[in-house]
């Protein structure tokens, strides 16, 4: 059985690609030796992660951690077994995954927001740097959801005051989980600390509606564009829904974005906020339209804006 002391053995897992997968390996004597760990022994892998700053048994909720909080340079464990790195040989390839807890935040709806990783102890942001629709598919599968949609929403998800705690995810799509994916944990890319985009997700919301793939639209600045709702034999009725999730309407004649019932969504001189993803819902369909919006060199948002123009 492992136990946590304040002082001992420093921790590392030996792949760097996945900072929470692969062969844990200890600091002893000097230099760094495969850690033996009981065949089959969860206990001592939960503790090897929480050292890590990770979780393996589920043990949080809203911030509240269960385990040890310090940083994984400074990590420690102690084993009373008789030897920390004597390895069978039946156990010497054994890799292991710790756990990385996700949900999406910052709006009111459980299907859609910024994304957010449980790490050392607190919530965090992921850096929106690579961040693509492969990793969507991880988020919203890990979540329980039948499927990605889009990997933003809008540019003004409420950004509370969190830290940014992972970078450069770059999950393959297929991939059962965010741990099983290569990243960067704790360090951050210069562009995280220039900038305080987070990560944000969209996934297909459980109800009876029908939805059906999404489509994306690449609009330039300044231009007037009309978009044409398709949904299967449903041609009125038709309701729009900006990417705020608020249900366009037609209050003037001088609003700028205007929607009818027959599924047409008008935006005259397109601005970079109006990047996002819309929905237009009919009777018995719904459907998915992540607008990118194209900015121009001189555009003062262009270079924050730019995951609106990123394919």
């Amino acid at each position: 059985m492992l136990s946590l002391l304040p002082s001992a053995f420093p921790l590392r897992f030996q792949f760097e690609e996945n900072p929470s997968c692969g062969r844990m390996e200890i600091y002893k004597k000097g230099s760094w030796e495969r850690l033996c760990t009981r065949r089959g022994g969860t206990d001592e892998e939960d503790l090897t992660c929480k050292a890590m700053g990770y979780t393996n048994s589920g043990l949080y909720d809203d911030g509240a951690w269960h385990g040890d909080n310090s940083n994984a340079s400074n990590s420690s464990i102690h084993s009373n077994c008789t030897s920390l790195t004597d390895c069978k040989s039946n156990v010497d390839n054994k890799t292991q995954l710790c756990k990385v807890p996700v949900r999406l935040n910052g709006s009111d709806k459980e299907y859609f927001g910024r994304v957010e990783v449980f790490y050392k102890g607190k919530w965090g942001k992921i850096c929106h740097n690579k961040w693509n629709f492969e990793d969507v598919k991880v988020i919203c599968r890990q979540l329980g959801f039948k499927r990605a949609v889009a990997e933003f929403v809008a540019g003004d998800i409420k950004d509370e005051d969190i830290p940014f705690v992972m970078s450069d995810v770059a999950c393959y799509g297929d991939e059962p989980e965010l741990a099983s994916c290569p990243r960067t944990d704790g360090k951050l890319n210069v562009d995280c600390q220039n900038d305080d985009t987070a990560a944000q997700a969209l996934c297909e919301p459980k109800g009876d509606k029908i939805v059906l793939n999404a489509v994306r639209e690449f609009l330039d600045v300044g231009k007037s564009e009309t978009i044409h709702c398709s949904l299967e034999n449903e041609t009125k009725h038709i309701s729009w829904f900006d990417n705020k999730n608020q249900e366009i309407l037609n209050p003037t004649s001088e609003t700028r974005m205007k929607a009818n019932k027959n599924g047409e969504l008008t935006i005259k001189k397109v601005e970079l906020s109006e990047g996002g993803t819309y929905e237009c819902r009919g009777l018995e369909y719904t459907r998915y339209y992540t607008i990118y919006v194209n900015g121009r060199p001189n555009d003062y948002f262009f270079t924050r804006n730019i995951i609106f123009t990123s394919t």
